[in-house]
């Protein structure tokens, strides 16, 4: 993908994400497309982009279920969570 469309697919994940985000339960399993290494990986990064760059500043139960590598909580999110932490990536990877 060239910027641009980074850039579009990043927008388009927002609104999704708006829409997605107001209509109740959206419970996701991580653990269908991604290992546990990835799950974890992706929840910390994802978590601390969340609160503001700053990994302590994460909720201590998230905190704790990522360094436990609590693969039982930690695989079950939103589906509007992912979209945004995807959202967050591609724009990232568009400006690099």
């Amino acid at each position: 993908m060239n910027k641009a469309e980074m850039l579009l697919a990043a927008k388009m994940l927002d609104m999704a994400c708006e829409e997605f985000s107001n209509h109740g339960c959206g419970d996701f399993n991580l653990s269908e497309y991604m290992s546990d290494d990835e799950i974890v990986d992706f929840m910390t990064e994802h978590e601390t982009w969340n609160v503001g760059g700053e990994y302590e500043d994460i909720d201590e139960d998230i905190r704790l279920s990522i360094e436990t590598c609590d693969i039982e909580r930690l695989q079950w999110t939103q589906d509007w969570i992912i979209m945004s932490a995807l959202a967050n990536k591609l724009e990232k990877e568009a400006e690099e």
